[in-house]
């Protein structure tokens, strides 16, 4: 009896050390299966002419998708295992339901344009004939009428008070200025709070050390390969420099085989970019991991959950 027993246990012992390692497989493979993407763009000189498709895999293909934007129109389509999901019908749909929409709508405009010129045709012509003494008599009437409608609105106006009129606009442009100066007393105390918040020794280690995380996973993880030819240009020039300012600090991280010129005379956007590379979720997992057994991390998460700027930043308890 005895040796039945634990063979039943070392059998159940077998089944979780089973369990907790088919467990330990599936969480490594998920942490090391990488989230392979890619993506290519092409415009010709205009936005609309904008055509873009993107695709990504992860789990040895288990899980993709694809993107597309072509001719104004975004379709999408995600595959788990052997469930799927996209927008292709609705959007074709859409489609659909538009072409009959003008269909009916040219259709309505035609029945209209014939209805109005068979009216057209069956209405005889009638000259118009001219009484000229009693448009003149109504004419006059409304002359005087008019004329005495104006003289006793400019009595009732003088007889109205300027200096009341004077104390009121007063009142309320004392009214404007003071809480125009009620709301800027309020941003700058809601500033000076926000400041010492952020400048304080704690978070500006959390924010260091935060910044320090992004830039290693980035290094490590940036496209593997970015080719391509860019013309772009907005129609203010400021703007198209801002913009080219900010690719120029992530240009060394995306590397040396693109091209970018910018334009400041004129709106266009027109070239090719194709991106590849991927991502493992352990790096991600792994700053998560160092983020939170960092003290200042843990000190400034806690007191972001507890600001306010109406009990004058960090609550205390």
């Amino acid at each position: 009896m005895l040796h039945v027993i634990l063979f039943i246990l070392k059998l159940i012992g077998y089944l979780i050390l089973g369990i907790i390692v088919l467990l330990a497989l599936m969480l490594i493979t998920v942490l090391l299966s990488p989230f392979c993407y890619q993506a290519r763009g092409k415009c010709d000189k205009e936005i609309k002419n904008l055509d873009v498709h993107g695709s990504f895999t992860y789990l040895f293909h288990l899980i993709s998708g694809e993107i597309n934007y072509k001719k104004e129109q975004f379709t999408w389509k995600i595959r788990i295992a052997w469930i799927q999901k996209s927008n292709i019908a609705e959007t074709t749909d859409v489609k659909k339901e538009n072409v009959k929409k003008s269909d009916v709508l040219q259709s309505d405009n035609d029945k209209i344009l014939t209805a109005m010129e068979e009216k057209e045709r069956e209405q005889p012509i009638h000259k118009p004939k001219a009484v000229v003494s009693e448009t003149k008599e109504e004419y006059v009437q409304e002359e005087t009428t008019s004329e005495k409608k104006a003289e006793i609105k400019s009595k009732k106006e003088k007889k109205s008070s300027l200096y009341e009129r004077a104390v009121s606009k007063l009142r309320t442009l004392r009214c404007t200025v003071q809480k125009v100066c009620d709301k800027i007393k309020l941003l700058i105390q809601k500033k000076n709070i926000l400041m010492a918040f952020i400048t304080e020794e704690t978070h500006v280690a959390a924010l260091k050390k935060l910044i320090c995380e992004l830039k290693k996973l980035l290094k490590k993880y940036c496209p593997k390969k970015v080719e391509g030819d860019i013309h772009f240009g907005f129609e203010e020039p400021d703007l198209t420099g801002k913009v080219l300012a900010v690719l120029g600090m992530i240009y060394p991280l995306i590397g040396e085989h693109l091209n970018i010129s910018p334009d400041f005379e004129k709106s266009v956007l027109d070239g090719r970019l194709f991106i590849k590379g991927k991502i493992r979720i352990s790096s991600i997992v792994k700053m998560a991991w160092n983020l939170i057994w960092t003290k200042n991390v843990r000190i400034t998460i806690g007191d972001i959950r507890k600001f306010s700027f109406d009990e004058g930043g960090v609550q205390n308890g």
